[in-house]
């Protein structure tokens, strides 16, 4: 197996914070910024309201919910705490139960292996879905190998390519391989597939064949071929799995839309993805066109459906902001794509010294969404993830656990927000952490700081 780096389908980019604040430099700050009133927002969606709206919640409530981890799969035998009320473990579904519970509630687990604190707070329902992201966690990986036939021919033209991508439901993450210059033969090396879960998964092959304009260019000009490969199975460590895909003649149709982002955040970076079924199928190459607007060429697939999305980032602070959009027409005319702009950190200031359990750290909100406050120090020291609707947490002392803020220690923090979400208890909904089961939605991540605990 190897070590996660990029993240796709599930826990709405938790491992991505984790990972980027591995990589962030101890000494990377900004400067402390006020709320942005609502007319600095620019999106298209106003996602205030947003999915799963609470209810009115009873006196008490037997809370049955489950712990998955990023891939969807049970964790089990996780201690579950919440509130006064005795320690649950999970069991070997990831379920755990506690009753009597007065809402709203807040439920921390902790993963003993990695020390991480995962941490949900104002729960009201009583089935939460709980996705512990653990940044040590290993992806399984495989590699795909095979032949091509059918299309503008093989071996291919100068400026031809063609792209094939694996499509699965158990499939973390996945990016294309591509045919061999001088060949009929492709190759998907690892790691273009990875997932948690069993040793081998089934899947479907698609493969896409295109003419491109330059090697520093590669946006398609015309769709030479299209076909697929079903039942595949994949097995972790296999690097050669004799595959034939033959590929059938395929149009085009062109795709528009057009981004507006907030003042001071620049468009980053565009990608198309064809869907089928709600599964991810084919990645497109980025889109080298500078600016916010997108005319893109994309093959006219029957069944398909495209997935935009378009990353910002703010010059000055370094903060990200992307939305994606799901389920458009192949044909869509100016879709429109809006860009949040991404909560600013607040309190502690950039390299705060003396940090302890009554600190309090603050941030701007994102309308309509909830925020993850993400804290990590170096190997062997506890980290913690804090999912909330607020704009201000602090650490829960959980001494009794054997979990305490290590003393002169230096962390790394950053606040991720999430929308369309009412609450949390619209994040945890089962399938909240599927960002291909929504219309839109939006990810934003603010500048990155660093503290030290108090002595």
């Amino acid at each position: 197996m190897a070590t996660h780096s990029s993240y796709r389908r599930n826990g709405l980019g938790l491992l991505f914070l984790l990972s980027a604040l591995v990589q962030s430099a101890a000494g990377c700050s900004d400067e402390p910024g006020q709320p942005a009133s609502s007319g600095e927002q620019a999106h298209d969606e106003t996602p205030s309201g947003g999915v799963g709206d609470d209810d009115a919640a009873p006196a008490t409530i037997s809370v049955r919910g489950k712990v998955l981890d990023m891939g969807r799969r049970p964790l089990a035998g996780l201690p579950v705490h919440i509130g006064d009320h005795p320690l649950a473990l999970t069991d070997t579904s990831g379920q755990f139960t506690v009753p009597n519970v007065s809402p709203p509630y807040t439920v921390t687990v902790l993963l003993g292996t990695s020390k991480t604190v995962v941490i949900y707070e104002g729960l009201s329902r009583p089935d939460p879905t709980i996705v512990a992201v653990d940044p040590s966690t290993q992806l399984r990986q495989a590699g795909i190998q095979g032949t091509l036939a059918g299309g503008g021919g093989y071996p291919e033209a100068a400026l031809t390519r063609t792209s094939v991508q694996l499509a699965a439901k158990a499939l973390y993450s996945a990016t294309p391989g591509f045919s061999q210059p001088g060949e009929n033969t492709f190759i998907l090396a690892p790691p273009a597939t990875s997932w948690t879960g069993p040793a081998t998964i089934p899947g479907t092959l698609h493969a896409l064949q295109y003419t491109y304009k330059a090697a520093n260019d590669q946006k398609p000009i015309e769709y030479k071929g299209y076909g697929t490969l079903t039942n595949v199975s994949i097995t972790e460590g296999d690097n050669e799995i004799p595959t034939k895909i033959t590929l059938e003649p395929i149009g085009k149709v062109s795709f528009s839309a057009s981004t507006t982002a907030p003042a001071d955040y620049a468009v980053k970076q565009k990608t198309l993805r064809l869907t089928i079924g709600g599964q991810i199928a084919i990645e497109l190459p980025k889109d080298p066109e500078p600016g916010p607007n997108i005319v893109y060429p994309v093959p006219a697939i029957g069944d398909a459906k495209v997935q935009v999305t378009v990353s910002a980032e703010n010059a000055s602070t370094g903060a990200r902001s992307t939305t994606t959009k799901n389920e458009l027409a192949l044909d869509a005319v100016n879709a429109t794509i809006g860009i949040l702009p991404s909560p600013t950190l607040v309190l502690p200031v950039d390299k705060a010294t003396g940090v302890n359990m009554s600190t309090s750290f603050s941030w701007t909100k994102l309308d309509g969404g909830v925020h993850v406050l993400v804290l990590l120090a170096g190997p062997g020291n506890p980290h913690y993830q804090i999912v909330t609707a607020a704009t201000e947490a602090r650490l829960p002392d959980l001494a009794s656990a054997g979990i305490q803020l290590p003393p002169g220690t230096t962390y790394n923090w950053v606040v991720g927000a999430f929308a369309p979400f009412a609450s949390v208890d619209a994040y945890a909904g089962n399938d909240a952490a599927d960002k291909n089961a929504l219309p839109v939605l939006y990810e934003a991540q603010s500048s990155f700081r660093s503290f030290t605990t108090a002595p």
